[in-house]
């Protein structure tokens, strides 16, 4: 969700020298396990980061040398120090970080990817091994593989497509990072009462985009909702027209009455959506449920809606609400799965 590193790397000024900083492998314990990217500028604010501390300082100092003498290196970071009054990391894994020159070739891949605009695929960096370090990306269409890749190399390819989980694959002459990358998630709020605002707000601080959708006009002003586009619902009318959901977007259910809520869902469950969550207590949703269920919902469609929304952390303020819901969002957007602290029960 690191929007100003994927803005840096398409719109950076690549006239100033600046290295690119790229998480490739990870074993056990490590900062980030995300494949962060950082961008190393010779002068300026660094932009996005490895995971802070001793190791990261220690990128920068690499990073430094690259700028230097314009050579990429593949440096491994070394996390497993048991010493508390030590210099080293004591996570407790290793990691590996491809340090190059930002230049122009780079940026020129990166915008072709156009990711910040909706673009999905397999993003493959290669590093050849046989003498300087070179790393090379390549970016196919998951529906559209080639077929001359090695059988291993392909087993691989076909995992990360299947799971979406990032795999690595090495040779005597490469090292490879095979990467699905979707469009960025958009987070959709159906309501924009203090809970909903409250949310957006958030999400903006998570770099998470946000649509705030209500009737109420008057609610949906730009100093209510200064980071978040916002849509005027006519709940009458067909929401198909108004509203756009892709399989990889959240779905916050927010409204001001259970009678616009029974109308949502009723449309949100025929949707495709990674995350679909409804305000509520236990009490009113087990109504909502069994109207939905008479509907005919099947209990596999309706177990798979967060509701009781958020995590369990005894939340009781608006904001607090907020950050219960977002954090639930946090762990789905990076496991997938619900989680035990959930208030609507551990579901898979």
């Amino acid at each position: 969700m690191e929007k100003e590193v994927y803005k840096a790397l398409t719109y950076f000024d690549t006239a100033r020298p600046v290295a690119l900083c790229s998480v490739v492998q990870w074993k056990g314990s490590v900062p980030r396990k995300d494949y962060p990217l950082m961008l190393v500028p010779k002068h300026g604010r660094i932009i996005g980061t490895v995971g802070g501390g001793r190791m990261e300082y220690d990128v920068i100092e690499k990073a430094k040398e690259v700028l230097s003498n314009q050579i990429a290196v593949l440096e491994s970071f070394d996390l497993t120090n048991d010493d508390a009054e030590a210099e080293g990391g004591i996570c407790g894994g290793t990691t590996m970080i491809l340090i190059e020159p930002f230049t122009e070739y780079v940026q020129k891949f990166w915008r072709s990817i156009d990711y910040l605009n909706g673009t999905s695929g397999l993003l493959i960096t290669t590093v050849d091994k046989t003498g300087e370090i070179t790393p090379s990306r390549s970016w196919v269409e998951s529906d559209n593989l080639p077929s001359f890749y090695p059988p291993k190399f392909a087993e691989k390819v076909k995992k990360v497509v299947q799971t979406t989980k990032p795999e690595t694959y090495e040779d005597y002459s490469s090292f490879r990072l095979i990467q699905k990358i979707l469009p960025p998630p958009i987070l959709h709020i159906f309501g924009a009462g203090h809970v909903g605002k409250a949310v957006a707000d958030i999400a903006h601080f998570i770099d998470l985009n946000a649509h705030v959708y209500d009737d109420r006009t008057e609610f949906l002003t730009i100093e209510r909702f200064p980071n978040a586009k916002t849509t005027e619902l006519n709940f009458s009318t067909d929401l198909n027209s108004q509203v756009s959901l892709s399989s990889h977007d959240f779905v916050l259910v927010a409204t001001r009455g259970h009678h616009h809520d029974l109308d949502i869902m009723r449309w949100l469950l025929k949707q495709n959506v990674h995350y679909l969550s409804l305000i509520s207590s236990q009490r009113k949703w087990d109504i909502l449920s069994t109207a939905l269920r008479k509907e005919g919902f099947s209990d596999t469609i309706l177990q798979s809606v967060h509701s009781p929304v958020g995590l369990d952390i005894e939340a009781e303020t608006v904001p607090e609400i907020a950050v219960s819901i977002i954090s639930e969002i946090i762990h789905h957007y990076r496991k997938g799965y619900r989680t035990s602290l959930s208030l609507s029960g551990e579901k898979t």
